[in-house]
């Protein structure tokens, strides 16, 4: 597999991450990257719908399993862009080979360099990426430890389902009624299903998060970033005896799929919402909002349904709405829908069993007090 491979050949090299970047050259994040432009400068794909799936590298240096491409023999040293340093000749003596490259970095992006490069090439202009990830809001980019087996504890939801949450749940629906029984007869997904979703996500929009979006989301997707992989790779041997590997850079690359067109997203939310993407906020994981929908998932499923122009995950109004509407798209296409075809749509919302438990059940008992 020939991300497995770059993997190995990484972890042999003679100099650290740390003593690389150090000296002001470039980091790892560059050792597998690939450019099919003419040096000194990067490629970019026509602006697409968001979210959208990542492109691979020409030659799936980047890790891909249906790939069989072999990586090219050989490393080609560009010039610099502007205000960019390129990698010395010298120090490729011990790097994996990777296809021809432009290989540079700038200062300015700190750290970012690599992610701004997969985001051109799934549509996103060099211009509007750099400057956001050369803002000073903009925390410069520092390492992701994540678990490549990850687990939830089955009591984690248990708490939202309680009389206080419910009672604060009922209070949101009288005072918008109407809005959960129009969504509930055009999308045909039970209102208590919708209430249940929108206390178990932000108390009904009363805690919707304080982070920098789109910094939170940009952290997640840059976890294959080669030297992220590599710190991964140790961290993951220590939590789990015997793991491949592969399955730990396989898990990073699920995170960039994931996450690298949310990135998109976000800046697409912020052009519908009028507002600088950088101000956008919300959860730690990057979701936004009364329903705490990613934001490729606003562009997608929201509902303007109070007709003011915009689709705004931040109103209630518009929040129903769009939680219902990503429910039927899901496959929930009427009120009596049995409780097997029910969980299937839920996990589409949170791919967790506890999580379908505590809506499911939240809504049942709901239901049985809604007026």
């Amino acid at each position: 597999m020939v991300h497995r491979r770059i993997i190995v050949s990484l972890t042999t090299l003679s100099f650290s991450a740390v003593s690389f970047s150090a000296i002001g050259v470039i980091s790892l994040s560059f050792a597998v990257m690939a450019c099919s432009a003419q040096t000194s400068t990067f490629t970019s794909t026509a602006a697409r719908p968001v979210p959208v799936k990542p492109r691979s590298f020409s030659v799936k240096a980047q890790g891909s399993a249906e790939s069989g491409v072999q990586v090219a023999p050989s490393v080609v040293v560009g010039k610099a862009l502007p205000s960019a340093r390129v990698i010395e000749p010298a120090m490729l003596n011990n790097m994996p080979q990777v296809p021809p490259a432009t290989l540079v970095v700038k200062p300015a992006l700190r750290g970012w360099d690599y992610l701004v490069y997969r985001l051109q090439l799934n549509g996103m202009g060099r211009d509007e990426a750099e400057n956001i990830f050369s803002d000073p809001r903009m925390p410069k980019r520092d390492e992701l430890l994540f678990n490549a087996r990850p687990a939830e504890s089955k009591v984690m939801y248990r708490l939202h389902n309680a009389p206080r949450t419910r009672a604060n749940a009922l209070k949101f629906y009288s005072q918008y009624k109407q809005e959960f029984l129009a969504s509930e007869k055009k999308y045909s997904v039970p209102r208590e299903v919708i209430l249940a979703i929108l206390q178990v996500e932000t108390h009904c929009g009363q805690v919707t998060g304080k982070e920098r979006v789109i910094h939170r989301l940009a952290r997640l997707a840059s976890a294959s970033t080669p030297d992220n992989v590599i710190k991964n790779i140790k961290h993951n041997k220590k939590l789990h005896k015997g793991i491949r590997e592969d399955e730990i850079s396989n898990r990073a690359q699920w995170l960039e799929d994931t996450f690298l067109p949310q990135v998109i997203g976000t800046v697409r939310l912020a052009e519908e919402l009028g507002k600088d993407p950088l101000e956008i906020r919300g959860s730690s994981a990057g979701a936004v909002g009364f329903p705490q929908f990613l934001p490729g998932n606003v562009i997608l499923y929201g509902v303007d349904a109070d007709k003011n122009g915009r689709i705004d995950p931040y109103t209630p109004v518009d929040a129903i709405h769009s939680v219902g509407s990503f429910l039927n798209a899901k496959g929930w296409k009427n009120l009596n829908l049995p409780r097997a075809e029910r969980r299937k749509v839920v996990l589409h919302y949170n791919k967790s069993e506890p999580y379908v438990d505590t809506v499911l059940t939240m809504g049942e008992m709901l239901k049985k007090q809604m007026r």
